[in-house]
């Protein structure tokens, strides 16, 4: 089936179809001349009174008017909320990290958005405490090091280095594991606080941070809550 123009006086095409059979359908738009490139609407419809003479498309699509937008408070938060922690950690500090992974079992019911941290260059997510979960020390060269979080419910973490910088991860593999793990090459010697955000505000988020220095390390596959 094909079609040109509708009539003489409306250029574009039109098909109409009587009792179509169920099944898969095609469909070439074709311009008049060889590399015409042509912006277009097609539409496909079954109201018989939608056709060329009257089509108006703000008729077709119908959706509620949208609210007007109002800027939104800035909630930007200082990004010493993390790199200056350490400083409130009371905990025992691992490490130094080295052969032996360390480990340590965390419940966390955070409440600072990480993603109102103002961060250069890096997006975080989840809720953290405004003490790290987990303190420990980089004292030797290391090639690459891997934290991870082995967690019973959706998480995300944030890794302060001692040179200021933060790295992140809210899911491991492309949200098919919702278990996050944040790799740093070559990382600087100093202390690292650990900071896990919880995705459900409601509920607190438990499991066990590992730090190795193993590049292939990953954490169990927490699949996406359905």
């Amino acid at each position: 089936m094909c079609g040109d123009d509708h009539h003489l006086l409306v250029l574009d095409s039109q098909i109409e179809i009587a009792n179509p059979p169920p099944g898969k359908y095609n469909i070439w738009v074709g311009s008049a001349a060889p590399k015409q490139l042509l912006p277009t609407i097609l539409v496909l419809t079954a109201r018989p009174d939608v056709n060329l003479n009257m089509f108006e498309l703000g008729a077709l699509v119908k959706r509620p008017p949208l609210p007007p937008a109002h800027p939104g408070a800035t909630r930007t938060l200082p990004a010493k909320i993390v790199t200056e922690a350490i400083a409130r950690y009371k905990g025992a500090v691992g490490g130094p990290v080295g052969a032996t992974p360390l480990k340590q079992v965390v419940k966390s019911a955070g409440e600072i958005a990480a993603f109102d941290i103002e961060l250069s260059g890096v997006q975080c997510n989840g809720y953290i405490a405004d003490t790290p979960d987990y303190v420990f020390d980089v004292s030797t060269a290391v090639d690459q090091m891997t934290i991870l979080f082995e967690g019973k419910q959706d998480a995300a973490l944030l890794v302060a280095g001692p040179d200021g910088g933060v790295a992140c991860n809210d899911d491991s593999a492309e949200a098919s594991n919702t278990n996050p793990r944040v790799q740093v090459v070559k990382p600087k010697q100093g202390r690292y606080a650990v900071f896990v955000g919880r995705l459900n505000k409601d509920a607190p988020v438990e499991g066990a941070i590992i730090v190795t220095t193993d590049p292939n390390a990953t954490p169990p596959v927490l699949p996406p809550s359905k």
